[in-house]
């Protein structure tokens, strides 16, 4: 699907002849060379950010608040260009066809390395940090009865 995503993204007028120097294929090329702890802390963190997002807009009960919320929260993690492996590969893919494959950075091994830390990260973060730290924290010795 990310695939596909990013090859048809790819085709619209905004995406047409980007010069190499674009701020998208710059970016993604620094997300290709970053170092092995640097992905995985911030995947880590990328994880921890929008699992924060939705148990923000969890606790919320209007709908508009709860969009505003999440968009802003999301916004700071984009920012940030932290480490996502459900956000950077479509993100490789459509810098890959919109650069015609003629970015030097991405290179088989980098793609790989890239979403392989930043997958263990976001595991690290979304399921050790946040879902075990809200496992130990909602334990209770009373069975949940519906």
């Amino acid at each position: 699907g990310g695939v596909l995503f990013g090859f048809l993204i790819s085709l619209t007028t905004p995406f047409q002849d980007l010069p190499m120097d674009n701020y998208m294929l710059e970016s993604i090329a620094v997300k290709l060379t970053k170092p092995t702890t640097t992905i995985l802390v911030e995947a880590m963190f990328a994880n921890i950010v929008v699992n924060t997002a939705v148990l923000i807009s969890m606790r919320m009960k209007d709908d508009a608040g709860k969009v505003l919320a999440i968009v802003f929260i999301i916004f700071i993690f984009a920012f940030l260009g932290y480490e996502h492996v459900i956000a950077n590969f479509p993100a490789f893919t459509l810098a890959y066809f919109v650069s015609g494959g003629q970015m030097d950075a991405m290179t088989v091994g980098n793609v790989i390395h890239n979403l392989s830390f930043a997958l263990i990260g976001n595991y690290v973060g979304g399921g050790l940090v946040i879902g075990l730290g809200y496992a130990w924290l909602n334990q209770s010795k009373s069975s949940y009865v519906d």
